[in-house]
């Protein structure tokens, strides 16, 4: 049996957008679609996942020492920065070593990427999204699309007892009221 992982979380915080530092490992570039979807998000919902900080407290980051840097987050950060010097964002502060840093940095994302899509959950919980922007509503619908949840001639959908007119008025649906 192997031994619990460390938690190398040391708390969660809240600071101004204008004092996180972009970390020059990171090697995601975020498109424009990917952008606006993500703002649209921050719009619908708020904060609900938290942006994760490295303090690099140990020596072996020489003169990097003590610069806080972010391993994930850089598109929340750099949302939150265009919504004004005053937003704050919610950080979880982690104190990594450089190979840690370097190994979270390269692997996180694609991790995540490696999950696969439960098509029946996936389609019942479209069902229950809603955003009122453009831009979410766009991501969801390639989602679907992507994930072979896709209208029929006759507008049904795999699952569905309830003939739709089309994809889009499937996952595009109207703005709150």
């Amino acid at each position: 049996m192997t031994s619990a992982p460390r938690n190398r979380i040391l708390r969660l915080e809240e600071r101004p957008a204008a004092s996180f530092r972009a970390n020059p490992g990171n090697w995601r570039v975020h498109p424009p679609a990917q952008r606006a979807a993500l703002a649209g998000v921050l719009s619908d919902v708020g904060w609900a996942g938290a942006v994760l900080v490295n303090l690099r407290t140990d020596p072996a980051w020489g003169e990097d020492r003590g610069v806080e840097t972010i391993v994930d987050g850089h598109a929340r950060v750099e949302d939150a920065a265009a919504r004004g010097p005053g937003t704050s964002v919610p950080s979880l502060v982690c104190d990594l070593l450089p190979a840690e840093e370097a190994l979270i940095l390269a692997t996180l994302d694609p991790l995540s990427a490696m999950a696969v899509a439960d098509k029946e959950k996936l389609n019942a919980l479209l069902h229950e999204v809603q955003s009122g922007d453009a831009a979410v509503q766009k991501m969801l619908a390639e989602l679907a699309e992507q994930n072979g949840i896709v209208a029929g001639p006759d507008g049904s959908v795999p699952g569905d007892d309830v003939p739709r007119a089309s994809l889009a008025d499937r996952f595009l649906v109207p703005p709150f009221s």
